[in-house]
């Protein structure tokens, strides 16, 4: 995770990384989410099991409050990102490949030579 933060600080760092490394951007924010999730979702177990056993009780909780906890929220945006940005890249090359000229005229920015 620590990484991952350090890789964000180059990568921001600079206005040409900025723009040419995008992709790596958005892996190592993904990546650092899911890292993240993972060290709460620890530390809630670490919660849990104390609470339980000081009171010798679980605790109650309805589904929806175990729904809205940070750390699943976190961990869904961080399992879903990265598969999310393939499947746009996937996505992106299909426009490509069966619309050359849509793709050069309207998504790359680059002129047709």
């Amino acid at each position: 995770m620590a990484i991952n933060f350090f890789l964000l600080s180059i990568f921001l760092g600079y206005p040409l990384f900025r723009k040419k490394y995008q992709l790596l951007i958005l892996l190592a924010v993904g990546d650092g989410i899911n890292g993240l999730a993972i060290i709460l979702t620890g530390l809630n177990r670490v919660y849990l099991y104390s609470t339980a056993l000081e009171t010798l009780t679980l605790p109650v909780r309805t589904p929806w409050e175990c729904a809205v906890e940070v750390w699943i929220i976190m961990k869904l945006v961080g399992d879903l990102l990265l598969p999310i940005t393939t499947l746009c890249m996937g996505i992106e090359r299909l426009v490509a490949i069966l619309f050359p000229i849509f793709f050069h005229q309207r998504l790359d920015g680059r002129p047709i030579k």
